[in-house]
């Protein structure tokens, strides 16, 4: 007989579930939860661990819209400068053009390091998140290394 295991999808939907209750009834929503911590438990799954890896997911597509959505306004930008550059200008325009494009150029650059700093940070908090899903030692493991080193 072909074991049964519930897939995280299937745990993530109990869990919703659940949530809706308690929003209803405090005291079963708790009960729900405990009972619903020690069912992913039995199945492997943990919900700090999946909480983790949806927080996870949900960021790599926004970072991807994100950066896809970058690329067409670089694209944009520069099928504009390349339309500019076919116009006929005085040199002061030619100045005026050429100081606006590095103001502009400062401010992408200025984008882009606040959004590194960004994902930087949200990236230690799922490393944060991730670290906190995993089982602290016990107390008993640091001793058998002790009576192992004796």
């Amino acid at each position: 007989m072909p074991e049964m295991k519930m897939q995280p999808h299937e745990f993530q939907e109990l869990r919703d579930q659940a949530a809706d209750i308690g929003q209803q009834d405090v005291k079963l929503g708790r009960f729900l939860d405990l009972l619903l911590l020690h069912l992913g438990h039995a199945h492997g799954l943990d919900p700090a661990e999946e909480d983790a890896k949806a927080e996870a997911r949900r960021l790599e597509e926004e970072r991807t819209a994100e950066d896809e959505q970058l690329k067409t306004e670089a694209e944009a930008r520069t099928e504009a400068r390349a339309l500019e550059d076919q116009q006929t200008l005085t040199p002061d325009q030619q100045m005026a053009r050429a100081t606006a494009r590095k103001a502009e150029d400062e401010q992408v650059k200025a984008d882009e390091d606040a959004r590194k700093v960004k994902r930087a940070g949200e990236d230690g908090r799922i490393a944060a998140l991730t670290e906190e899903s995993q089982p602290a030692p016990t107390e008993q493991t640091g001793a058998v290394a002790v009576q192992e080193g004796n």
